[in-house]
């Protein structure tokens, strides 16, 4: 029997010629003398613009047949997406829905306050065209004669109401041209017969009455008594912005015509609303004068008036409801702090007078730059991020008010009333302090 014996080594399994074992393939083998080494092809390049790879952190712990591995650099690059991620949608969210987010704050229905305001006051506070274009005509230095005949052109019914009033005042046989009759009666004249004309027109939604002799039984004065005193006020400082102030201080004569039109206690809507206002002619002395100390400072032509009617939405949530009056007294006797207050207003009345505020400025076209300024005059640091151009003229709002609140002249840099003026909700507001306790001490008297 043949007994199959194994093939020696290097012989093929098939035949053929034997294979030669390479002296480096046997372990313990000398390697043989003159033979030339069989070069190593070297490793293909990487294509041109993928990174090479380096050296990692990775720690890989062995158990069994299992590899737990760790890539801390990869984890740190990781978080490091997701955190600029999250800063990057958080600066595309309006302010007001993070701010919402943050507390928890759920969509509901609408608070009654609110739709009282929209129903009753806000239509109120549109401005018609020729005095919304009457009112930016004057705000500019460049204003004349001619340019707001042209607004007045626009509107048949109130040139005619102007030509019947010089008309009368003028005795003449020939009335003057448009411009000429603007010129004769005055500009300021002018603005402020048009302005109290259509206010009368749109709050009371009848047509001013004239007497048996002819002449318009309306008067400026009457119905313009917070625009021309906040214009006087500047003037009498030689504040540039004069005019805008006026635009300001025609909200509350707007708001007094309101009340006048449908609060069953008008007397008592009426105080509340002259409080608001003398509160908001301290703040705007106090703002304007420290706006001296903020270089560069934007807006400057709102700062009186962002002042001015920073308050004013306590006056629209008191129009539609006089207990709210009460709620404030009451909470101000008990020494309720200013957050504390906040967070008593919104729960009772579902909305607080910071947003009834913005939305006065939206309703009222002229301060809409300004609505948010307003709305977070509290608050400033939450426009810090969202509305840097906003954040320098809310903070120094947010300033003239604590001082307003505290109002105390002082030389001192160590007075405890400092920490009221300049509370956590104005760390990130830069403002030279001593420059500040100067001007209240020297330069503001309210």
């Amino acid at each position: 029997m043949a007994i199959d014996k194994p093939a020696p080594k290097g012989t093929p399994p098939s035949g053929g010629q034997p294979v030669q074992p390479s002296p480096q393939a046997q372990p313990g083998a000398k390697p043989v003398l003159g033979a030339t080494p069989k070069p190593v092809a070297p490793a293909a390049p990487a294509p041109y613009g993928r990174p090479q790879p380096g050296a990692t952190s990775r720690v890989t712990l062995s158990k069994g047949h299992a590899k737990i591995g760790v890539n801390f650099k990869a984890q740190e690059r990781k978080s490091e997406e997701e955190r600029k991620a999250r800063e990057e949608l958080e600066t595309q969210v309006p302010v007001e829905q993070r701010v919402f987010a943050a507390l928890k704050i759920k969509e509901g229905p609408q608070p009654e306050i609110l739709s009282h305001f929209l129903d009753k006051v806000a239509p109120k506070l549109i401005l018609p065209d020729t005095s919304w274009f009457i009112l930016e005509a004057f705000s500019n230095i460049d204003v004349t004669a001619e340019k707001v005949s042209q607004i007045l052109k626009a509107n048949a019914y109130f040139e005619s109401l102007f030509y019947r009033v010089v008309a009368n005042l003028s005795k003449r046989e020939e009335m003057p041209s448009l411009e000429g009759a603007i010129v004769l009666l005055g500009m300021q004249n002018f603005r402020n017969l048009m302005i109290a004309a259509q206010l009368y027109r749109s709050v009371l939604g009848t047509h001013p009455e004239w007497d048996k002799d002819g002449k318009l039984k309306l008067t400026s004065s009457e119905f313009l008594k917070y625009s021309l005193k906040t214009e006087e006020q500047l003037v009498n400082r030689k504040n540039e912005y004069s005019d805008t102030a006026y635009a300001a201080g025609l909200v509350f004569d707007i708001l007094a015509a309101v009340t006048n039109a449908v609060c069953d206690d008008k007397k008592k809507v009426l105080a509340f609303l002259d409080g608001i206002y003398n509160h908001g002619l301290r703040t705007a002395t106090i703002a304007a004068e420290l706006a001296k100390n903020v270089p560069d400072l934007g807006f400057q032509k709102y700062v009186f008036s962002a002042a001015l009617i920073h308050d004013i939405g306590k006056v629209g949530m008191a129009i539609v409801r006089p207990g709210y009056i009460n709620f404030l007294e009451d909470v101000k006797k008990k020494e309720i702090s200013r957050p504390i207050r906040q967070h008593l207003e919104k729960e009772k009345w579902g909305v607080d007078h910071l947003a009834i505020g913005a939305l006065t400025c939206h309703f009222y076209r002229m301060f809409r730059p300004i609505e948010k300024v307003v709305q977070f005059h509290h608050d400033p640091y939450l426009l810090r991020l969202r509305q840097k151009n906003l954040f320098p003229i809310t903070g120094l709002i947010c300033l003239a008010t604590n001082i307003a609140n505290n109002f105390k002249k002082t030389d001192k840099m160590d007075d405890p009333v400092l920490s009221l003026w300049r509370g956590p909700e104005l760390r990130d507001f830069r403002i030279d302090m001593r420059g500040v306790v100067n001007s209240v001490a020297k330069n503001i008297q309210i």
